[in-house]
This record gives structure tokens, C-alpha cells and sequence, in this order.
């Protein structure tokens, strides 16, 4: 997890900023993401997703995740066609990534329940033609189901920028 997910750069008064080598749209979901992701390191609990070779992934990766139409959507279209070349014509490569996950993985963690149902997070590397993505996954078993569904997917970048200056840090 260490120092990928975004790089801070100095602005002429000497105070870190994030770097424009990054899409506006990460600069403020990543740390949000991060913020809320190492809090809970320390006491992490592994496992594998309940069911998992029964997942649901519905409608939720075309109509909203890899839809350049969508409204909220259409940023992680754009994110997942840039990092990894994955759009609507070749969705199945994220499906069957995500569903292989789900079966396998022993890296899921419980995130609690949110009184509908049971929520977990699964966070796996996707990579693809020499480029890697992390990929997260939020699932959650309902209290009257027994399978999981998907809930959310994001992406967090995992790659190193290519520019030197943009890895200095700032000393005060």
C-alpha cells in the first residue's frame, strides 16, 4: 500500500499539493479512500467472501462503472479505459477478473453491517498489457440472501509517475 497512490508536490509557498499528473476526479477520492483504508489496518480480519461462486455482479459494471454516458459513472469509464483499456465492448476481462476474485480471494474483509446487510470490501491487483490497477470491490450479502452482490467498485492507481519531479517532498 505504501506510496503510490498519489504523489505530493510543492507549490511556491512550500505547501503540498497533489500532483497534476493525476485526473481531477482521483485528487479527491483516493484520499478520502486511503484515510478511511488505514484506519483499519491494524486490526484487519481476512476471509473469504461468503458464497463468493455465487456473486452478483447485476447491471452495475455496464450501466454505471465502464457507462461514458452515466453522470457519476462516466469518470471510472474514463480511469478504467485509460489505465487498462477496459470499456463496454470488452467488460467481460473486469467481470471475470472480479468474479475469479470473489471465488478465491482469502483477502476479504468484513466491513460491518449497514442494516440492510452484511458488508465486505475486496481489494485485488488487476493488471493488464504491463499495466496495473487496484482494483476495490464493495459487496454486500442482504439479511434475507445468502449470496453476495456487488455494491460498489472503484479503482486506485498503482502505478509510478513517470515524471522526477513530481516524487520530491516537501522539507520545511
Amino acid at each position: 500500500m505504501a506510496g503510490v497512490y498519489h504523489t505530493a508536490a510543492c507549490d511556491s509557498t512550500g505547501k503540498s499539493r497533489l500532483s497534476p499528473l493525476f485526473p481531477r476526479v482521483l485528487s479527491f477520492s483516493v484520499p478520502r479512500l486511503l484515510d478511511s483504508s488505514l484506519r483499519i489496518l491494524a486490526n484487519r480480519w481476512f476471509m473469504k467472501l461468503p458464497n463468493g461462486e455465487r456473486a452478483d455482479l447485476g447491471t452495475k459494471i455496464e450501466d454505471y462503472v465502464l457507462n461514458p454516458s452515466h453522470w457519476e459513472g462516466q469518470h471510472k469509464a474514463r480511469v478504467f479505459e485509460s489505465m487498462l483499456g477496459i470499456t463496454r465492448s470488452n467488460q467481460q476481462v473486469l467481470r471475470e477478473a472480479i468474479l475469479t476474485e470473489a471465488v478465491n480471494s482469502e483477502e476479504v474483509e468484513v466491513s460491518g453491517d449497514n442494516g440492510y446487510g452484511t458488508l465486505y470490501v475486496l481489494r485485488f491487483p488487476l493488471t493488464i498489457a504491463h499495466r496495473t490497477a487496484m482494483i476495490l470491490t464493495a459487496w454486500i450479502i442482504r439479511h434475507e440472501e445468502d449470496f453476495p452482490r456487488l455494491d460498489n467498485l472503484l479503482y486506485i492507481i498503482t502505478h509510478e509517475p513517470k515524471a522526477r519531479h513530481a516524487r520530491r517532498s516537501c522539507i520545511a
